[in-house]
């Protein structure tokens, strides 16, 4: 990492994490007491372990100032790089916030296109439908959470390797195997789960934050 990405980052993540230090703060004043109780409040354990955690990843990045010149700048402290926390704070903060690149519009430039990939901990799955419309879906089977695509290439659905779940290529169960017998099952509930999508220029987008959740642009 250069120190100009690093100035970068701190920029990204203060203003992000500003916001939280309301609830942080309310944490840390209720931790003792979810901890005197694990078993009650095991959820709420957990919980609360992971808002100390952010919070401590807060303090390593208020310690580094991006506002001074670069000629007196530090390198970014080692936990930057190495604290599994911190990472995963990054992941939060910066990757799964936002549009993000994940590929080229060149992938899936003819229908039928597609390609996958991972953003953090996430599997990704991009396809053009035989309409020219793009898609995006968590590439996770609804099944047994198998992945349903590898790679690049084209297909006209997507089938998991273990059960024979089908998907067409705008994220609907076309088949579901093993099912016929099961009650209140609703094909139509059990597509795959969409991903915010765009294009700009040449790259293609992805957006995993629920929130800023829109229909997909091409």
């Amino acid at each position: 990492m250069t120190m100009t990405t690093a100035t970068t980052m701190a920029v990204l993540l203060k203003p992000m994490i500003s916001a939280q230090r309301l609830l942080l703060f309310q944490t840390q004043k209720h931790t003792s007491i979810i901890a005197q109780q694990p078993k009650q409040h095991g959820s709420l354990l957990v919980a609360s372990s992971v808002r100390h955690s952010d919070n401590y990843c807060q303090n390593l990045v208020d310690e580094f100032d991006p506002n001074i010149p670069i000629e007196k700048a530090l390198t970014p402290p080692s936990s930057w790089y190495t604290d599994p926390s911190f990472f995963d704070f990054e992941l939060h903060r910066v990757f799964y916030r936002g549009w993000q690149a994940v590929g080229y519009t060149e992938q899936i430039k003819n229908p039928r296109d597609f390609f996958t990939g991972r953003l953090g901990n996430v599997e990704f799955l991009v396809c053009r439908d035989d309409d020219g419309k793009i898609h995006a879906f968590h590439n996770v089977c609804r099944h047994h959470a198998s992945l349903v695509a590898s790679g690049n290439g084209q297909k006209s659905c997507f089938v998991c390797p273990y059960h024979g779940w089908t998907y067409g290529l705008d994220g609907a169960l076309l088949k579901a195997t093993r099912m016929n017998r099961i009650q209140n099952f609703d094909v139509n509930e059990f597509g795959l789960k969409l991903l915010n999508v765009a294009t700009w220029g040449p790259f293609v987008l992805l957006n995993l934050d629920k929130r800023d959740f829109t229909p997909a642009r091409r």
